[in-house]
């Protein structure tokens, strides 16, 4: 189990066992195994819900084998820091940014769609798929418009966009794939 500095404590008082626990601080890696590395990255989001706020660390992580790079955001606001990340761990084959759940009371907290694209951007990104989005709506938007707000985004940006159905799989290789705008049809 893999998480920021100062989460580890609950996940032992939820009965966690503290040898699987790995809290890590800001580009702190972790060796999974010889050929897979996890390093934990700067996310922009407080801890806390209640009166005891920011008593831990938020992260995103980079997942690095010798074939491919990953990235994921996690919850974040839009910073410097993605192009600190890829300054420092170079461009990415795929990243899944935090791309819904938006609103102007969360400015710093979760990206809009037209954040999340230059953020991809930023990351060098050879394609991006949004996360937060798609399944219940906790922000005052629609629940398919990050949908529609990236897929126009993105058409100024060289990634490939990628929306898959929820579960359906993304492959890596030359596997053929159909990758439609699916939530038109529900609407």
């Amino acid at each position: 189990m893999v998480t920021g500095l100062g989460v580890g404590s609950h996940f032992e008082l939820w009965g966690y066992n503290p040898a699987i626990i790995n809290e890590l601080d800001w580009y702190a890696e972790l060796q999974i195994s010889e050929n897979l590395k996890l390093h934990a990255t700067p996310a922009r989001h407080y801890s806390g819900r209640t009166f005891t706020r920011n008593q831990s660390l938020w992260l995103g992580f980079v997942v690095e084998s010798q074939q491919r790079r990953l990235f994921f955001s996690g919850d974040s606001g839009y910073g410097s820091h993605f192009a600190e990340i890829r300054s420092k761990y170079g461009a990415f084959d795929w990243v899944t940014l935090d791309s819904g759940q938006y609103d102007p009371r969360w400015a710093h907290l979760h990206m809009t769609p037209e954040q999340a694209a230059q953020a991809a951007d930023d990351l060098d990104a050879q394609a991006m798929t949004p996360a937060h989005v798609g399944r219940f709506t906790l922000a005052p938007h629609d629940w398919f418009e990050p949908f529609e707000r990236l897929s126009k985004a993105s058409q100024n940006y060289d990634y490939q966009l990628r929306t898959p159905v929820i579960g359906q799989p993304i492959y890596f290789d030359s596997t053929e794939q159909s990758i439609k705008p699916w939530w038109k049809a529900a609407l």
